[in-house]
């Protein structure tokens, strides 16, 4: 990767070698990093990642709003009407 690059992680904690990235990091081989995904989940709160300037961190919860959560229950609450009705829907395994 370039100097300049940022590293972008929001798949899973353990796609990248945390020890690595905080390494390049601090020396300097990459730009940044941005991460809502970690190694260990919860972070330690002695993770360098915390303390540097050039990582910005935030929770895994970007589906988690009001708007998503009404979404689920009125989607639930449909299929369970579709279902009674004899017409399924949203079926993973027919």
């Amino acid at each position: 990767m370039k100097s300049t690059a940022i590293l972008i992680n929001t798949s899973r904690g353990k796609v990248v070698d945390e020890a690595a990235l905080i390494k390049a990091l601090r020396y300097k081989k990459i730009g940044g990093a941005g991460r809502d995904v970690f190694e260990k989940e919860r972070l330690p709160t002695d993770s360098p990642l915390l303390k540097m300037d050039n990582v910005d961190l935030t929770p895994h919860i970007a589906f988690l709003s009001e708007e998503s959560l009404d979404e689920c229950t009125y989607m639930s609450i449909e299929n369970v009407e579709m279902f009674i009705k004899g017409k399924p829907q949203n079926v993973v395994n027919p």
